[in-house]
């Protein structure tokens, strides 16, 4: 695996909220990074509602029972 196939991390300390730009077609999410800085996530509309989607889904299961599986 070379360095540039490794995953990208973005590490968040709080959401700022989020807007539609493009008509709609993309969702520019806003977070605050640790280090205090801002950073802004374009995310096309399709791709938005599957994050929606696994959210609803995830943040159903008890806590207890909650683990990463990609």
């Amino acid at each position: 695996m070379s360095e540039s196939d490794q995953p990208k991390v973005l590490s968040t300390a709080c959401f700022n909220g989020l807007w539609l730009i493009d008509g709609g077609d993309t969702v520019a999410m806003s977070f605050q990074a640790p280090d205090g800085s801002e950073v802004t996530v374009l995310v096309p509309r399709n791709a938005a509602l599957a994050v929606q989607g696994q959210l609803a889904d995830i943040l159903a299961v008890p806590l207890t029972r909650r683990r990463y599986e990609p």
